[in-house]
């Protein structure tokens, strides 16, 4: 019987997408059981129960409808169980603060860790060279469309005028996404931060 890699008490749902094949969760893990922050990519495929699902789905949405961009919602728990010994269906449960419980049948699952984190290397740190060498404010910076200023080998991005940070992206077999502050590259080039944290571009995508 598979089960899951990871422990999803006291997680928090921070997007839900759905199709008629597909339930896909996107949940940020309990710092208390997993120090590093990892934001993982649950999805389930459907067999039969796309009505129910959605409709749970809606009322999520209504429910946390107050948070911007972000649900918040807490979960008790993700369970799995295969329905009989001979089938390869398996029974999930969503456990949700706020919310019913969530019972569905799947015919399999898959989960992806797609926050990593980057340690900063020689080609991040010429970036961060080449932004302090401009010596500009936050502020003349937003006055710059600079979203592809900076480039090499891995990395590509620039000051994102909305964000009011340095948006890049990080290729690395997958294409990551990270944002940076102006203080934090001033930290980055002054050695005080080692890493950055990236999330698949998957994530924006979906």
């Amino acid at each position: 019987m598979k089960t899951l890699n990871y422990n999803y008490h006291d997680s928090l749902i921070d997007k839900v997408k759905i199709t008629e094949t597909t339930f896909t969760f996107y949940i940020d893990l309990y710092s208390i059981f997993y120090p590093s922050k990892p934001k993982v990519k649950i999805s389930f495929s459907l067999t039969d129960n796309y009505s129910n699902c959605k409709s749970w789905t809606e009322l999520l949405f209504q429910t946390f409808a107050k948070q911007e961009n972000y649900l918040g919602a807490r979960l008790d728990n993700i369970k799995i169980q295969n329905t009989d010994l001979n089938s390869k269906t398996i029974l999930c449960t969503i456990e949700c603060d706020h919310m019913h419980i969530l019972n569905f049948q799947s015919s399999s699952f898959k989960e992806t860790e797609i926050k990593r984190e980057i340690h900063i290397d020689e080609q991040l740190l010429s970036i961060c060279s080449d932004i302090l060498k401009e010596n500009l404010s936050v502020e003349e910076w937003t006055e710059i469309k600079s979203d592809d200023m900076f480039q090499t080998e891995n990395y590509e991005g620039g000051f994102d005028g909305t964000e009011k940070e340095f948006v890049f992206r990080f290729y690395d077999n997958s294409e990551y996404w990270f944002q940076m502050t102006l203080q934090q590259v001033n930290d980055i080039s002054s050695g005080q931060l080692k890493s950055v944290f990236g999330i698949q571009s998957d994530y924006y995508n979906d």
